[in-house]
């Protein structure tokens, strides 16, 4: 524990500021006026500017006065602790913090928001106590320690690591051993791929607050704080396990990353205000130290960090993150994100399930500048300075990639009526389809991504909005000339007529001529100009702007554009002439287009229908669905997406002047409904069992360089573990709980096992064989074998295929788990709040869509099995607002009710709730006491009867 505390002091005392990536200060406090703080406090310890009576909520911006006492009590407590400062271990200094613990311990400020007095006094007060350690009362030890949290929390995404810290806090300043692994067991689990909605996501982007997206918000303090402990911990006795280390690198390194080139790409997030001291970007700000520390925590992929933390520290100049032919869809979060060396292009997108941000800053004027960040905006950077130095000069009205009334609002609705909202990829290419309604403005807009570019369509763009509707291409930070057709343009609004226009090194490319408006214009603002109570002084930059017009109130209009990033103008003049490019389709119903270079075509279905892709192939879908078709090489490989309905069978046909195939897929539900399937032409799968494996790490006899057996149950569909090249090699997964299992599904890359073994173990020492083959094929083998109750998994080789070891894709293991009877069957409640929760959405499949009832007591909802079923299962997966009593109730008829379970003791997540087997048709949840203020509110409410199986094996 001693090394621990060090390592914490050390990095306390190692900057003027302690970032510990909180905001709600009211001022920043230094190190290096510690002395000053001393001078000017009063004989009591207090200091006359702090206001110790507020009460005031410190949430969107707003300061609470008595975080002011606190910051310049740990700004001391820093320069006491630190070797090389003037006043390292100073009477006057130690007296000084003293007394003012002394008077705050007196007056115990308080504060409305729960957030001050739960969590963010006490972590500034556990800062101090480290600091001042062995030179504070026993008294003020104590006060401190009795604020800090006593158990251990993990439920609540970034709420649940603060809470967790201050828990640590506590086992380290008690030096109690039991505690500080309790801490760490719960930090394990946070690392995890949350079971609950807040926290890291199946597709490694970040929810708070119900379905928000955070990634860049609250999902960067929690990757501080995380990345923190990892560190702290790190060759300790009380280390993260090795599964968490692995997930939480897979949250920065396969999630983070790709929103992050130079600097943040989330525009949202960029209005946050000016840079901390002694940081020149938000990325630098939160990242930074992160990646240092991750290098010790994890150094398998220390070599990744190590390229992510260059690229951020070389911002202004164009370097790789480490991302250098990567292309992902978000499909939790919906954000897409395009990464090449040389440039990087994310956009930004909401639904009718999934908010893209909120309300987090306070305009002079009222106005909701964030209101189209998350609606199809996209962020193009090569350098990472593209927006951060000019976010107080932007025109809000103008959101680079979005389509929208040009007038700002004061509307706060961050989310979007539409469903079909998200990509596919095949991991280096992609397609991206934003369905949009907002402020009576609508359309299609679809996002193609290659090699060199990428492709923006939009059609069907119909607005009553009084204001013009424009599309914008992009807004950006001016840098050298600004070019229309090889010609510069003077300062100032102009309607351009041409096929190209340039500004830093990107080109803007129209295939057909087309009239658009370029702005230049050096603008001179400040931050208090769009946040209240910012910095106010002054800065002047250059501006560049180029949109479309679509008039006023447009019916069915459409654009088509390409961005070819990272170019000279010769080559962009040249790409104008001659591009690579064909545009099949722009319509409400689909939009497609094929590069003839790369011989991929990415199509996206609005609903069913075919697309002539060349001369010889037409493509037909008989759902709506994203798709990328990869004539490259063979076989043709063919990705399908479907980001609306969860557990969709879609079948892809090419038609090849008469000849056909059909490739079919059942895609994903729950978390992972939205998931990009490939496979080659004419193969089929079931993608929508839930994965017990995904993102539990692995372990493995061997590895060949970077391919560590964590490839095998991470993000990618195309990274996998490979082995030493020899015959009895294995990897095995720890579900990290017992489930009963009666599935596994190998997908082998080149290296297959001829010969294998699947086994199961409950101590990953005694393994008992399930299954065995000397006849193994490669490719996808789906493994089916009687239920048994397991924790560990594990594929044991005993004959290689190819002489190169074994190699695989996936490693999934599957829950032996009956249907669930409740799925699409009708369902009635007592009340719906709103049409976005109505009934249906607790029984659709789908983990992105909730019902939720009135806000009152009592409540309750019931579904229709259809006929008398029996069952002895019911799951109820609790949005926030979740019953805390209620009972599960069986009819026959849905007026005479029995119970068959109750509690008075429910705390929301998951119930798994069992009871004796019933014959039923009609099951209710009926809750008599809410949880919350708020009503009942469910994700999913499942069904399940008895599991017809084969009894379970015996393991030895």
């Amino acid at each position: 524990m001693k090394m621990m505390k060090k390592r914490m002091v050390d990095f306390y005392i190692s900057k003027d500021i302690i970032n510990d990536g909180t905001n709600g200060r009211v001022e920043w406090t230094f190190k290096s006026q510690a002395g000053t703080y001393l001078s000017n406090q009063n004989p009591d310890g207090s200091w006359g500017d702090v206001d110790y009576a507020s009460t005031t909520s410190a949430a969107n911006g707003r300061g609470w006065s008595p975080y002011l006492a606190l910051d310049r009590m740990q700004s001391m407590a820093q320069a006491f602790a630190d070797p090389n400062d003037p006043n390292y271990h100073s009477k006057t200094l130690l007296v000084g913090i003293q007394k003012a613990l002394d008077y705050w311990f007196k007056v115990k400020p308080t504060s409305t928001n729960w957030w001050e007095t739960g969590i963010g006094k006490q972590l500034r007060l556990g800062k101090i106590a480290f600091l001042c350690e062995g030179y504070l009362t026993t008294t003020q030890v104590s006060n401190i320690i009795g604020t800090l949290d006593s158990s251990p929390h993990t439920i609540d995404g970034a709420n649940s690591s603060w809470y967790n810290q201050n828990y640590m806090y506590r086992g380290l300043l008690l030096e109690d051993a039991r505690i500080v692994r309790n801490a760490v067991n719960a930090f394990n689990v946070l690392s995890n791929v949350a079971t609950t909605v807040t926290g890291i996501q199946s597709d490694m982007s970040f929810f708070m607050h119900g379905k928000t997206n955070y990634t860049t918000g609250y999902g960067r303090s929690f990757a501080r704080d995380m990345s923190f402990w990892a560190y702290i911990t790190s060759g300790t006795a009380f280390s993260f396990s090795e599964a968490a280390i692995d997930s939480l690198s897979s949250y920065l390194l396969d999630g983070t990353r790709y929103l992050v080139k130079g600097d943040v790409a989330d525009l949202g997030m960029g209005m946050n205000g000016p840079d901390w001291p002694g940081y020149t970007s938000a990325a630098l700000t939160f990242y930074e130290d992160p990646m240092q520390w991750m290098q010790t925590a994890n150094p398998k992929r220390a070599a990744e960090f190590a390229s992510f933390l260059d690229n951020i520290r070389r911002i202004g100049t164009n370097t790789s993150n480490g991302l250098d032919k990567s292309n992902m869809t978000q499909w939790q979060t919906l954000v897409s994100s395009h990464m090449r060396d040389d440039y990087g292009i994310t956009v930004k997108m909401s639904s009718s399930t999934v908010k893209g941000g909120e309300w987090r800053t306070i305009n002079p004027s009222g106005y909701n500048l964030l209101y189209w960040t998350p609606q199809g905006a996209t962020a193009i950077q090569r350098t990472g300075d593209e927006y951060r130095p000019v976010y107080p000069l932007m025109d809000w009205a103008h959101v680079p990639g979005t389509t929208a009334p040009y007038a700002l609002t004061k509307d706060g609705n961050f989310n979007n009526p539409k469903t079909f909202v998200g990509g596919v990829t095949n991991e280096r290419y992609g397609a991206t389809a934003f369905d949009f309604n907002k402020l009576n403005t609508s359309g299609k807009k679809g996002y193609f991504f290659f090699d060199e570019e990428m492709v923006a369509l939009g059609a069907g763009i119909t607005s009553t909005n009084t204001a013009p509707i424009h599309t914008t291409l992009n807004q950006s930070q001016a840098t050298g000339e600004v070019l229309v057709d090889g010609s510069p343009i003077a300062d100032g609004t102009m309607q351009t007529g041409g096929r190209w226009a340039y500004n830093d090194h990107i080109g803007y490319i129209f295939p057909n001529p087309t009239d658009f408006q370029v702005k230049q214009e050096t603008k001179t603002g400040k931050w208090s100009d769009v946040i209240s109570g910012s910095s106010t002084e002054a800065m002047t930059k250059p501006i560049f702007s180029i949109w479309l017009d679509h008039g006023v109130k447009p019916t069915n209009a459409s654009y088509q554009y390409i961005v070819l990033p990272n170019k000279t103008s010769e080559e962009v003049g040249s790409y104008a002439s001659d591009n690579p490019i064909s545009i099949l389709a722009n319509t409400s119903s689909v939009q497609a287009v094929r590069h003839k270079s790369l011989g991929i075509a990415e199509l996206l279905f609005y609903q069913p229908g075919s697309v002539s892709v060349r001369d010889g192939l037409i493509v037909t879908v008989d759902q709506p669905a994203m798709v990328i078709v990869d004539e490259s090489s063979a076989p043709v490989r063919i990705s399908v997406a479907n980001p609306e309905t969860p557990g969709i069978t879609v079948n892809v046909t090419l038609d090849r002047d008469g000849e056909t195939s059909t490739t079919s897929y059942t895609l994903g539900k729950d978390t992972f409904t939205g998931r990009s399937v490939t496979l080659n032409e004419g193969a089929s799968i079931d993608d929508s069992g839930f994965d017990l494996a995904y993102d539990k790490g692995a372990t493995a006899s061997s590895s060949k360089g970077n391919l560590f057996a964590s490839k095998a149950a991470d993000l990618y569909r195309t990274s996998y573990w490979s082995s030493n090249d020899s015959n009895h090699e294995w990897i095995y997964v720890d579900l990290q709980n017992q489930f009963l299992i009666n599935k596994v599904r190998l997908n082998w890359e080149k290296a297959y096992g001829k010969s294998y073994k699947i086994q199961v173990s409950n101590d990953a020492v005694t393994w008992s064989d399930v299954y065995s083959t000397t006849t193994g094929k490669g490719g996808i083998e789906d493994i089916s074998f009687s239920p048994v109750s397991t924790r560990y998994v594990r594929m044991e080789g005993v004959e290689q295929g190819t002489g190169n070891g074994y190699s695989l894709y996936e490693f999934n293991v599957y829950e032996a788990v009956p249907p669930n009877l409740a799925e699409g069957k009708p369902v009635a409640a007592s009340s719906s709040r709103a049409a976005n929760v109505g009934t249906g959405y607790a029984v659709d499949g789908s983990l992105s869509t909730r019902w939720g009832s009135n806000y009152s007591d009592p409540q309750w909802i019931y579904v229709d099995l259809g006929t008398s079923q029996s069952i002895q299962e019911v799951a109820l997966h609790w949005e926030d607002a979740y019953g805390e009593a209620y009972q599960i109730q069986v009819s026959d008829d849905a007026t005479n009710w029995t119970t068959v379970y109750s509690t008075t003791t429910g705390d929301g997540g998951i119930d798994r709730i069992s009871f004796e087997p019933v014959n039923a048709r009609y099951v209710r949840m009926y809750g008599t006491k809410r949880g919350t203020k708020y009503g009942y509110s469910l994700w999913e409410f499942k069904v399940y009867s008895a599991l017809a199986t084969a009894p379970n094996l015996e393991i030895s």
